[in-house]
């Protein structure tokens, strides 16, 4: 595996978050790293789909993986008919008509949907599985040569033999601590010795979360753990590969939030790099929350990605598509346009802000379309910067 590439965001392989790497240019992609956490591809029976799916669009560029550990809801035949009997009786006190009962043949699809996702938390409870999940993890990534799988800290005999299973496959290894996790940052510590003995075969990933508002305090917590691993590493600290990821896209609604908003993760790292040796990592704009989504709806927003800031442009009107075309004016009649990515979500900008709401046979008329719309001209910005 390739160690020279700078960029290294942190995305999934849900819909709107891959869509945004699949879209940008090969000359891109070829700058980029993801770190991919595993959500479940379709109506899928394990974590192997998603996978195969993820390595057909890296086209042999590398990725780091990891896989969504909460379980899929499950709903029995006797709750769904409950749901509905509940539903009907809604419509019928509203004067509307009940809906159709369900037909033999939808009857069946439902209950094949139900028996492929028990069968997919079954496979993901034998992956959480403390002592045999490490290994059966491995095995399913070991299909595909361009993946780098996160490991498990379960205790330090687990770990080595996961680094022994991934050393017989000529494989590198990652490991991935949350700075916030304190359960997961004492698993780190005690498994910090083996880590630092195969320093060269290993990426580590310290993720520090969301840091909009914080990132003095993130940096601090970083530069901590760094020392800690500089001392167990001594001499081989050089061979470690380390990346730091974070956010500072804001978790809550954008309306009470300023128009501009400075990249902070280009500040946290910018302070680390005086000190330490890293690359660079973040979600690619994604806050960890679906942002905007209040409790009577949404207000439409277009965002402008820049060197260093996000300009949002906000129509307080809830609900209104037509909203998303105002708001890609106004960005397009911003100074700071001049200085967006050469890339599909710019387009995407351009052509709605000629009035277009359907752009490529896709309707760009509600929030999820947008979100992509941004982590394109993300991953594009970072990944010129970095290279």
């Amino acid at each position: 595996m390739e160690t020279g590439r700078g960029y290294f965001p942190s995305i999934s392989t849900r819909v709107g978050e891959i869509s945004a790497y699949d879209r940008c240019d090969e000359a891109t992609k070829d700058l980029i790293t993801p770190i991919v956490t595993l959500a479940r591809y379709k109506v899928t029976e394990s974590f192997a789909e998603a996978a195969a799916a993820l390595v057909a669009g890296l086209e042999g560029r590398p990725a780091v993986v990891d896989f969504d550990p909460i379980p899929r809801l499950v709903t029995s035949a006797a709750e769904a008919l409950e749901r509905r009997e509940r539903s009907n009786l809604i419509r019928l006190k509203s004067g509307r008509k009940a809906a159709r009962p369900r037909s033999a043949k939808e009857l069946a699809n439902d209950a094949e949907r139900t028996r492929k996702t028990e069968a997919f938390n079954l496979n993901l409870r034998s992956l959480l599985d403390p002592l045999a999940g490490p290994y059966a993890w491995l095995e399913l990534t070991r299909a595909f040569p361009e993946l780098t799988p996160a490991l498990r800290l379960a205790n330090r005999e687990v770990l080595r033999g996961q680094l022994e299973f991934m050393g017989r496959a000529g494989r590198r290894a990652a490991v991935r601590v949350r700075v916030d996790e304190l359960k997961e940052v004492e698993a780190f510590q005690a498994n910090l010795a083996v880590i630092a003995a195969n320093a060269g075969a290993v990426d580590l990933i310290l993720d520090a979360d969301n840091i909009w508002g914080r990132t003095r305090t993130s940096t601090e917590k970083v530069a901590s753990l760094l020392e800690r691993v500089e001392k167990a590493a001594a001499a081989r600290m050089s061979e470690l590969r380390v990346i730091v990821l974070s956010t500072s896209f804001p978790k809550v609604a954008l309306k009470g939030v300023e128009s501009v908003l400075q990249i902070e993760d280009l500040a946290l790292h910018e302070t680390l790099r005086r000190r330490f040796d890293i690359q660079y990592g973040d979600y690619a704009s994604l806050p960890n929350r679906t942002e905007d989504v209040i409790a009577r709806g949404w207000f439409p927003h277009v965002d402008l990605v820049t060197d260093d800031e996000w300009h949002i442009e906000l129509v307080e009107e809830n609900r209104n598509a037509a909203g998303y075309v105002t708001a890609a004016e106004a960005i397009v009649a911003k100074p700071q346009w001049r200085e967006r990515a050469d890339c599909w979500g710019s387009r995407i900008i351009a052509e709605v802000s000629g009035g277009a709401q359907i752009v490529d046979d896709k309707k760009y008329t509600h929030p999820s379309p947008w979100l992509t719309v941004r982590m394109n001209q993300h991953l594009t910005k970072m990944a010129l910067r970095n290279q």
